[in-house]
C-alpha cells in the first residue's frame, strides 16, 4: 500500500509567531515530526503542507517533500484541518502522479509522540480493511459536561453520575477517550478526499500519558514542553 504522511505547517500562528519552526531543544519544531516519519517502515512519502518558502526550505533540508505551497485561501486562521488535509492529498497525488491508499496526519506541536505510534495506526488499517481510521487516544477518567442550546448543562453520559475509583470504571468498561489525532492518525485516502479527518468505522490505540495534553500554541506551552522534554531525556 502507498502511504502518504502529511505534516501541516502554516506560517501565520498568532499565539506563538512562527511556532512550527520555533526552536525547541535547539532545532525547529518542524524537524521533529519529519524525523519521526522518516523512521517509519510503512510511509511512502512525507509531505509538508506550508504556505511559506522559509518553512519549505527547512522541511526539504530535514528530508520531507514540499511539492506545492499552500494557497492563501486555505492558509487562514479560519481554515480547518480537514480542508488542509483534503487539499494536501489531492494536490500531492496530482503533483507526484501517485495514488495513495492510506494518509497519515501528524503535527509539529505534539512533541511527546513516540515513533511507534505512527506505524501502529498505519498497520491497523493494513490488517483490517473494514476500518476507515485509526488514531491515538488518551484514556480519561474525568467527568464531562455539555451545554445544551437553552443554556443548561448535562453530563455527556449518564454513567458519569456515578463517582468511583479508576479501577471500578475499568472493570465496568465505563471509559472515555480523548482523541489525539495530532500525535498520529491514519485514514483511508478517500476519507480525506471527502473533507473528513476521521471516518465512522474506527480503531483507537489507547495510551495513558499526561504529557500528551501539551500541545504547543503559546510561549507557556513551549516552556513547559521544553522542561518536560529535558526531564524525560535525562540519562
Amino acid at each position: 500500500m502507498k502511504v502518504l504522511c502529511v505534516i501541516p505547517a502554516r506560517s501565520g500562528s498568532k499565539g506563538l509567531p512562527d511556532k512550527n519552526i520555533h526552536l525547541f531543544n535547539g532545532k525547529p519544531l518542524l524537524e521533529y515530526p519529519i524525523r519521526q516519519a522518516l523512521n517509519s517502515k510503512l510511509i511512502t512519502d512525507i509531505v509538508v503542507s506550508t504556505d511559506s518558502q522559509q518553512y519549505a526550505d527547512i522541511a526539504l533540508k530535514a528530508g520531507a517533500l514540499v511539492p506545492f505551497l499552500r494557497p492563501k485561501e486555505i492558509s487562514l486562521d479560519t481554515t480547518s484541518m480537514e480542508e488542509t488535509l483534503q487539499h494536501s492529498v489531492i494536490e500531492t497525488e496530482k503533483k507526484l502522479n501517485k495514488k495513495y491508499d492510506i494518509c497519515v496526519f501528524i503535527t509539529c506541536t505534539d512533541v511527546f509522540r513516540k515513533d511507534e505510534y505512527i506505524d501502529s495506526v498505519i498497520s491497523t488499517l493494513v490488517k483490517n480493511p473494514s476500518i476507515e481510521s485509526c488514531f491515538i487516544a488518551n484514556l480519561s477518567y474525568k467527568n464531562y459536561w455539555e451545554q445544551l442550546p437553552y443554556g443548561q448543562y448535562q453530563r455527556v453520559s449518564p454513567y458519569m453520575q456515578l463517582y468511583g475509583q479508576r479501577q471500578e470504571r475499568k472493570k465496568n468498561k465505563r471509559l472515555v477517550y480523548r482523541e489525539d489525532t495530532g500525535l498520529a492518525s491514519a485514514s483511508r485516502s478517500e476519507i480525506w478526499k471527502t473533507g473528513r479527518r476521521i471516518g465512522d468505522s474506527v480503531e483507537i490505540i489507547v495510551v495513558e500519558d499526561t504529557m500528551h495534553s501539551i500541545d504547543i500554541h503559546t510561549i507557556e506551552d513551549l516552556k513547559i514542553a521544553e522542561y518536560v522534554y529535558r526531564l524525560r531525556n535525562q540519562k
